[in-house]
């Protein structure tokens, strides 16, 4: 959809609302605010809202690759790329704007897991005399990483009388801060006290860890965070069975549907229009309490636009970049702030894709050598996990998720990246993506699979060594001496500025929904908010964004719970 983002900001001088950050929870609260209130009501005056984007596109940390040339009926996910089925807000959104659904396919029974240099197959877990390489406990080898957290999980719950198997997010906010270990050097601790990794290494000692963090398939679950956050985030999201769905034709669909119907209710969308800061207005001739001072991130040219109330959608990292003499961090004075904004973790995570000519039988070569249709697998190299996204119908080339990591394993891509790879999002975001001969010099045809494998000679050095390095790791995951080049190779490394990673996690010793609550309007006496998955109790998620934003929605600005919802689901604290 063709959407009518603004460049320039020298059109607007003063709102009711300005929204900073143009991912998930902006674009829901500017829709919210704007367009979905008044579905019902036309008298009622509409507030002026404008949301301020710093880079060139909409979404965040959704970016979905579509009709990229030779794979034109296929779409690959740089950024987040599912969503879970009991995620109401994401379901309602999805149904209200018509959008298709289908499933995500994570487990199947011929994929691959390849740990300790030991190649298996994910239905291998649990069969009689199976083991791994890893010197584990008895009691733990040769069963899958899933049901060893749940065992985990399920005996902390027991030991403080709880019962076991429990999901629902309500019932666990009401008892996590309770929750108390139970043995070992934290017997006594409260498990928000605790970090994940402490709690794990005692339950199933160090190889057990090590094997929980391996086949685990990500790092980011196993770091000490929070451990009474990372025991319902463990059971709910990631074991059991769990059904992960996803958007026909981009998941990044949900963030232009928002974004186009926030438009078409008058709101604005700037892009490449970067705040720097925002203050008291002083200004007695301008009757509006916030100054903001905007950047127009092409030409350096800034300006001032004033508002009423500021809406601050932004990650951890998003906020420290701002200038500190503002009126939250009051030049580092406000040291409560500063606190709580620090009382998550930002994760590391690095996506790359590559698209695959033909293979025979017009299959994928995963398909041909291997039989493996759709799902994914996993290994201990750093690559971690790769996803088979399928087969293009009408050219029959595929792709695929070639590498999905996340924490350390990000720093082995790293030294491979052009060295302003993380100042390049104020420029283009696309500067970080392989596909510069996308067109043909005339730009008025797509190039053919063949120019672009050709074209791949002029690649930077660095990004020559990430495909290299990339398809020596999938020849050894899958077993195989050889498999073919690619003909386009796409990455997001999302640990750059201005995100600061992939997702978030909570730290320990933090109260969290004493946190949540506070950093959704962190002084009373200013009509400034924070929302955003990263202080949320779904991070990684964009449920947790959405629940976030409802939550100040109908808390701070007074809006009453949507028609669209169920009226009894959770948001959380």
């Amino acid at each position: 959809m063709a959407l009518n983002l603004k460049e320039s900001v020298s059109d607007v001088q003063q709102l009711d609302i300005a929204i900073i950050g143009a991912g998930i929870s902006g674009l829901y609260s500017g829709w919210r605010l704007l367009a979905d209130i008044h579905e019902k009501s036309s008298e009622q005056a509409k507030p002026t809202i404008a949301v301020f984007e710093m880079g060139n596109r909409i979404g965040g940390r959704l970016f979905s690759v579509r009709n990229y040339p030779g794979i034109p009926n296929l779409v690959g996910e740089l950024g987040g790329m599912r969503y879970m089925e009991h995620q109401e807000i994401a379901n309602s959104l999805i149904n209200k704007f018509k959008l298709k659904s289908e499933d995500f396919p994570v487990a199947d029974d011929k994929n691959l897991i390849y740990l300790r240099g030991q190649r298996f197959h994910e239905s291998d877990y649990g069969k009689p005399n199976f083991s791994t390489k890893y010197n584990l406990d008895e009691r733990f080898q040769g069963i899958h990483p899933d049901k060893l957290f749940t065992k985990i999980v399920d005996e902390v719950l027991e030991r403080n009388g709880e019962k076991p198997g429990v999901k629902d997010r309500k019932y666990w906010d009401e008892i996590k801060d309770k929750l108390i270990y139970h043995k070992g050097p934290d017997k006594g601790c409260k498990l928000m006290d605790m970090g994940f990794w402490n709690l794990l290494m005692d339950q199933v000692g160090h190889e057990g860890y090590n094997f929980l963090s391996d086949a685990g398939a990500y790092h980011s679950n196993t770091i000490n965070w929070n451990a009474a956050e990372a025991m319902p985030y463990m059971i709910g999201d990631f074991t059991g069975d769990v059904k992960f769905k996803t958007i026909t034709g981009g998941f990044d669909l949900i963030a232009e549907c928002l974004a186009e119907a926030f438009i078409e209710a008058g709101g604005s969308i700037y892009i490449k229009s970067q705040l720097l800061n925002f203050k008291k207005n002083d200004n007695k001739e301008i009757p509006y309490k916030y100054q903001l001072e905007i950047r127009n991130t092409s030409n350096n040219e800034e300006q001032n636009i004033y508002c009423n109330k500021i809406i601050l959608a932004m990650p951890r990292r998003s906020l420290e970049l701002l200038n500190p003499d503002n009126v939250l961090f009051e030049n580092g004075e406000n040291t409560t702030f500063l606190h709580y904004v620090r009382s998550v973790i930002g994760e590391p995570s690095f996506k790359l894709l590559m698209a695959f000519e033909p293979g025979e039988y017009k299959k994928p070569w995963w398909y041909n050598t291997l039989g493996i249709e759709k799902g994914r697998s996993v290994t201990d190299l750093p690559m971690r996990q790769c996803y088979y996204f399928g087969t293009d119908p009408e050219t029959k080339a595929s792709l695929m998720l070639a590498s999905y990591n996340d924490m350390r394993t990000v720093d082995f891509w790293k030294p491979l990246e052009p060295l302003d790879a993380g100042k390049q999002y104020l420029k283009s975001f696309k500067t970080n993506l392989l596909d510069f001969e996308r067109y043909k010099p005339d730009e008025t045809q797509f190039a053919s699979i063949q120019e672009l494998i050709a074209a791949q000679e002029k690649y930077p050095e660095g990004y020559k060594r990430i495909v290299e390095h990339s398809l020596s790791q999938l020849q050894e995951l899958h077993g195989l001496n050889s498999i073919p080049k690619p003909f386009a190779t796409m990455f997001a490394n999302w640990d750059d500025d201005p995100f600061g990673g992939g997702y978030h996690a909570w730290k320990a010793r933090y109260n969290v929904g004493e946190v949540m609550k506070y950093m959704r309007k962190p002084k009373i006496n200013e009509e400034i908010h924070i929302c955003g998955e990263a202080y949320s109790d779904q991070q990684g998620w964009i449920e947790g964004a959405f629940c976030v934003a409802e939550k100040m929605l109908q808390e701070e600005f007074g809006m009453a719970h949507p028609e669209w919802l169920n009226k009894d689901y959770y948001l959380g604290r």
